[in-house]
């Protein structure tokens, strides 16, 4: 029997040893991968959430915004107007500098050598020139923009009146249904407005002590107080509203008007600058033409225009026609108050085909 037991054991044995304890295998990448991103949930959930700055809400259509709003543009193109109408002045003001200064030169000196040639008809061409003029009042003003009032110094002082209305009207009908006598002393008696106070609390059905009929009376004056001043600070609202409406329409008109006018001295600044350099050519020319009589009245010693020599009195006759030419350009106004004159335009466009047909053929000899 031992035996037997023996042997059954023995196959027993084997088998459970045979059975051995598999080793822990190493997860996959695979595996692990689910597990990091479980991980990496659970840190982001332990995590303290960051917290958001609530947004702010777009503030209301408020007149003081839309006022600001109206005086930054009107300045703003103010004071690029302002800019270019200063730039226009000083500009006019140096033309006007640039052919007095020729004129009392170069001018000046080619008059006196035609008087020596006993040339007439001249006389006249320093008198002919027109200063050039550019008023302050022809510029725009800024645009007058008035801070409208809130109302609520009106609606406090209303508000006050009404509320001390009510205390005396209240007050006076109750001293009237209690048939209380019409003197200083009535007024004067606690004992009346006890009396009034008592009477509103009957008429209210309410009973308790006169304190209560006094905070009854000055709620109801303090609320009638506080809607005259809401109404009136709301109409006073609507009115500002009204006011910032016409404004804004009165501002778009401003900028436009100011927007055109400085496109308009845009272009007559461009062309006094042409003006300037046309004038330029003829004074250098005119004295090259001093020069050359100069030499003529030292040579030729003539009595007059009639004893030069046939080329010379063609010089000095195209020497006249510059000086027309030029004459000309000085006496055209180049502008009409803060705008181009047409005119100018034109009698530069014939200035500049004279000088430069001038100088043309002064290299073309």
């Amino acid at each position: 029997m031992e035996e037997k037991e023996i042997e059954e054991k023995i196959p027993q044995q084997k088998e459970e040893s045979a059975v051995e304890p598999k080793e822990a295998k190493e997860p996959t990448k695979a595996e692990a991968k689910p597990k990091e991103i479980e991980n990496e949930a659970n840190k982001e959930q332990t995590k303290p959430q960051e917290v958001q700055p609530p947004q702010q809400k777009e503030p209301k259509d408020d007149i003081k915004k839309r006022l600001e709003e109206i005086k930054q543009k009107s300045k703003s193109v103010y004071e690029e107007y302002k800019k270019y109408a200063n730039d226009l002045k000083a500009s006019l003001f140096n033309l006007s500098k640039q052919e007095d200064n020729i004129l009392k030169t170069t001018v000046n000196e080619l008059l006196g050598y035609f008087k020596k040639l006993k040339m007439e008809g001249l006389e006249d061409i320093k008198t002919s020139i027109k200063n050039i003029e550019y008023d302050n009042k022809e510029q725009e003003k800024e645009l007058e923009i008035k801070e409208p009032s809130s109302g609520r110094a009106k609606g406090i002082i209303l508000g006050l009146l009404t509320a001390i209305a009510i205390l005396i009207g209240v007050i006076g009908y109750g001293v009237q249904v209690a048939n209380l006598e019409l003197t200083m002393s009535t007024f004067s008696s606690k004992s009346t407005y006890d009396t009034i106070a008592a009477y509103y609390l009957k008429l209210l059905n309410i009973n308790q002590p006169p304190i209560v009929g006094y905070i009854l009376i000055g709620l109801v004056a303090l609320v009638f107080g506080f809607l005259v001043y809401k109404i009136t600070t709301y109409l006073k609202r609507i009115k500002n509203m009204r006011y910032v409406k016409e404004l804004e329409k009165n501002t778009f008109e401003y900028e436009n008007k100011l927007k055109n006018k400085i496109v308009k001295i845009k272009e007559l600044l461009d062309h006094l600058e042409k003006v300037k350099s046309v004038t330029q050519k003829y004074d250098i020319i005119l004295q090259e033409q001093n020069g050359k009589i100069k030499r003529m009245l030292f040579i030729e010693q003539p009595e007059s225009f009639e004893d030069l020599h046939h080329v010379s009195k063609v010089e000095v006759e195209k020497t006249l026609l510059i000086l027309d030419e030029f004459v000309k350009l000085m006496d055209t106004p180049v502008n009409k108050g803060e705008e181009l004159n047409p005119d100018s335009i034109t009698r530069l466009k014939s200035a500049n085909i004279v000088i430069n047909e001038v100088i043309k053929k002064i290299y073309e000899s």
